[in-house]
This record gives structure tokens, C-alpha cells and sequence, in this order.
């Protein structure tokens, strides 16, 4: 049962962290605007949908890619969303017009979400990297020496 928590916690340590960052924003921003019209939602989707595109497409993600995240590679703790939902809500709330800032609330929030967890994911794996070298690296030869 343990193994079977820890291999469900892993895998949703990713998605978790999106849900928690989009349904942050936009709870944040809809306190701001209350009553937002469908128009304002769905330009929100519209907008994240945008930050996804914009993002995957500048880093080529269709292309193929030998990295692949794994539950060693990951952070079961996905702490992405602590700085995507006050970082795109309050760049959001600085546009006076309600349709616009819900746009850009959606962009900003999957550039943020993006952006951030390929950034902790790289640290992670930095110092995993650190911890525990591959054999045959550089660092492995070095330690054996040592």
C-alpha cells in the first residue's frame, strides 16, 4: 500500500501543481473581478492555452527529446504554484480591463507554470546530479580517486 501512495504521489506531484497554479490564478483574479462573464473565462483559457503554445513551441517540445521525466527526476512536492498563482494574479490585477486581465492571467500563468517547473525540475536533477553521479562520469572517476 506505501509503494502504491508513494508511486501515486509522484506521478501527480506534476499535474497537481498546474491545477493548483490555474484554479489559484483564477480564483485570485475573480476576487478582483467578481462575476466574470463567460467571455472573461473562456478568454482566460484562451490565454493559458496561448502561454502553453507560446512556451512549447519556443523550447521545439514537439520535438523529439531524450528527457522524459521520471519518478527519480521529479519533486513529489511540486512548490510551483507558491509563486505562479501571486505572480500571474498580481500581474493581472495591474489591467483595468476585466476580458484583457483575464487573458493575461491565463498567459501568464502557464508561462509561469512552464517556465517554473522546468526550472525546479533542472535543480532537482542538478543536485540529484551532485548526490549521486552516474558511473563513468568525470565526477564518478574523481570521487574513486579521492
Amino acid at each position: 500500500m506505501l509503494g502504491d501512495i508513494k508511486g501515486v504521489a509522484r506521478q501527480l506531484g506534476v499535474p497537481q501543481g498546474f491545477t493548483l497554479s490555474v484554479g489559484g490564478v483564477l480564483a485570485t483574479i475573480t476576487s478582483h473581478w467578481p462575476k466574470p462573464s463567460p467571455l472573461a473565462v473562456w478568454l482566460f483559457v484562451v490565454g493559458a492555452l496561448a502561454g502553453y503554445l507560446l512556451v512549447g513551441l519556443t523550447a521545439r517540445a514537439q520535438q523529439p527529446s531524450d528527457y522524459a521525466l521520471t519518478p527519480s527526476e521529479h519533486g513529489t512536492l511540486n512548490l510551483v504554484a507558491l509563486a505562479v498563482v501571486p505572480g500571474a494574479a498580481s500581474a493581472a490585477r495591474w489591467i483595468p480591463e476585466k476580458h484583457l486581465a483575464f487573458a493575461v492571467a491565463g498567459l501568464l500563468t502557464s508561462v509561469f507554470y512552464v517556465l517554473g517547473l522546468a526550472a525546479f525540475l533542472h535543480l532537482l536533477r542538478r543536485a540529484a546530479e551532485a548526490r549521486w553521479p552516474k558511473p563513468g562520469t568525470g565526477q564518478q572517476s574523481q570521487r574513486a580517486r579521492g
